[in-house]
C-alpha cells in the first residue's frame, strides 16, 4: 500500500512538471497556424499558414481575366484583398472583378461578372474593407462605392458619393472603427463617414493641412483603428517649395469624425507613406517608399523616426512597400514592388531583410497582404 502511495505521488508531480514546462514554453514563428494572404499584378496570389514568415508558391486565381491584346499571363490586376471572417476573405481589382475563398485562400470562387457599373464607369476599385463577416465596401476612383450584405459573395451596384466628384478626389482607403462606423479617405485629405456600415455616406470633408495646392499637393493613401475612437490615416505629399515627396498622417480620437491637422513624420526623406496597421490598441507601424518605416506606442499620435529595412533600395532603383499587416500583437509582414516582402517579431521595431516570395515574378507588384488574425477594433 505505502508503495502504491509513492507511485502516485511521483505520477502527480510528473504531471505538475510537464503542465508547469508548457506554460513557460514560447512559441516560435511558424509553430502555429496563421493563415494569411498576399495578391498582386495580374491576379497572382500566395498564402502563409506561418503567420507570413513564408509563403506559398505563386498562382493565378482561377478564372480572373486577361488585360486584352496581352499574352495569357497577364491579368487584370488586384487592388485589394480583406478577410470578412475566419478563413473567408475576398479579393477585388480593376473593372471591379472580385472573387472570394472561403479556405484561406487556397481555392477560389469561379470569377464571374464584375460588379455593375464598374466597366461602364470605368472605375477601378482601390480598396476593400469590412465591418463584420457579411457587411463590406469597395471604395474606387472618383467617389464610387460598392457595399456588400453576405460577406463578399455579391456586391451592389457602384454608386458615386457626389460630393467627392465635386472636389474631383479619389477614394484611396477604407477602414471601419465599429459594425457599422467607418470613412472613406483620399485625395488632398477628403473622407466621408457611414453609420450603417457602408450602404450610405456623409458629404465629404477635408482635413486641415493635406492640400493647399499652393505649397503642399497631398493625398490619404491608407487609413486604420485601434478602437471605436481611436485611428489614423497616413499617405503623402509633393512638397512644392522643397521639390520633395514627404510623408505625412493625422489622428482621430472621434471615430473619424474629426482628424488632426497633417503632419510629417520626421526622418522620411523624398518618400510618401503608404499603409498603416495596429497591432494592439497601442501599437502600430507605418511603412512605404524605398522601404521606410516608423512605428507608434500611443495609438498613432507620435511616431518614431524614419528607417529603412534592408533590401528595399540597391543603388539603381528603390521599391515600394504597398501593404502592411499584423498576423499577431508582435508579428507584422510589409509587401511591395517586385515581390518583396519583410517580417518583424518585434511589432515593427526592427525588420528581416526584404526577400522575394519564391517563384514570383519580379516584374509584377505584390498589392495588399491581409490575415486572418489581423487586429480589429470591432
Amino acid at each position: 500500500m505505502k508503495y502504491n502511495r509513492i507511485q502516485c505521488l511521483f505520477f502527480f508531480a510528473c504531471i505538475l512538471f510537464v503542465v508547469s514546462c508548457k506554460k513557460n514554453i514560447v512559441a516560435s514563428p511558424g509553430s502555429m497556424v496563421i493563415n494569411g494572404l498576399l495578391v498582386g499584378d495580374s491576379a497572382f496570389y500566395a498564402y502563409t499558414t506561418d503567420g507570413g514568415i513564408t509563403w506559398s508558391i505563386p498562382k493565378r486565381i482561377p478564372g480572373w481575366p486577361n488585360t486584352p491584346g496581352i499574352n495569357p499571363n497577364s491579368g487584370l490586376n488586384v487592388a485589394g484583398v480583406a478577410f470578412s471572417s475566419g478563413m473567408n476573405g475576398v479579393v477585388v481589382g480593376d473593372s471591379g472583378y472580385y472573387s472570394y475563398t472561403t479556405d484561406g485562400g487556397k481555392t477560389w470562387s469561379l470569377v464571374g461578372d464584375p460588379i455593375a457599373n464598374f466597366v461602364a464607369l470605368n472605375q477601378t476599385p482601390t480598396s476593400l474593407a469590412f465591418s463584420s463577416s457579411s457587411m463590406g465596401v469597395i471604395g474606387a476612383l472618383d467617389g464610387y462605392t460598392s457595399y456588400t450584405i453576405d460577406g463578399g459573395k455579391t456586391w451592389s451596384d457602384a454608386t458615386q458619393i457626389i460630393s467627392w466628384n465635386t472636389l474631383g478626389a479619389a477614394i484611396n482607403a477604407v477602414a471601419f472603427s465599429s459594425s457599422t462606423n467607418g470613412v472613406l479617405m483620399g485625395d488632398e485629405g477628403a473622407y466621408s463617414n457611414t453609420m450603417d456600415g457602408g450602404k450610405t455616406w456623409t458629404t465629404a470633408q477635408t482635413i486641415e493641412g493635406w492640400s493647399d495646392r499652393a505649397t503642399l499637393i497631398g493625398t490619404v493613401l491608407s487609413v486604420a483603428f485601434s478602437t471605436a475612437m481611436n485611428g489614423v490615416a497616413v499617405g503623402g505629399g509633393y512638397d512644392l517649395s522643397n521639390n520633395k515627396s514627404v510623408g505625412l498622417y493625422s489622428y482621430t480620437t472621434d471615430g473619424g469624425q474629426t482628424w488632426s491637422p497633417a503632419q510629417m513624420i520626421s526622418g522620411w526623406n523624398y518618400t510618401k507613406c503608404y499603409a498603416v496597421a495596429f497591432a494592439t490598441p497601442a501599437n502600430a507601424v507605418v511603412v512605404g517608399g524605398s522601404g521606410y518605416y516608423s512605428y507608434s506606442s500611443d495609438s498613432g499620435k507620435t511616431w518614431s523616426v524614419g528607417n529603412q529595412i534592408a533590401g528595399w533600395t540597391s543603388r539603381s532603383s528603390s521599391t515600394f512597400i504597398k501593404s502592411v499587416a499584423f498576423s499577431s500583437a508582435s508579428t507584422c509582414v510589409a509587401v511591395g514592388d517586385s515581390g518583396l516582402y519583410s517580417y518583424s517579431l518585434d511589432a515593427g521595431k526592427t525588420w528581416a531583410p526584404a526577400q522575394q516570395i519564391p517563384g514570383w515574378n519580379a516584374n509584377l507588384n505584390i498589392a495588399s497582404v491581409a490575415f486572418t488574425t489581423s487586429y480589429k477594433p470591432l
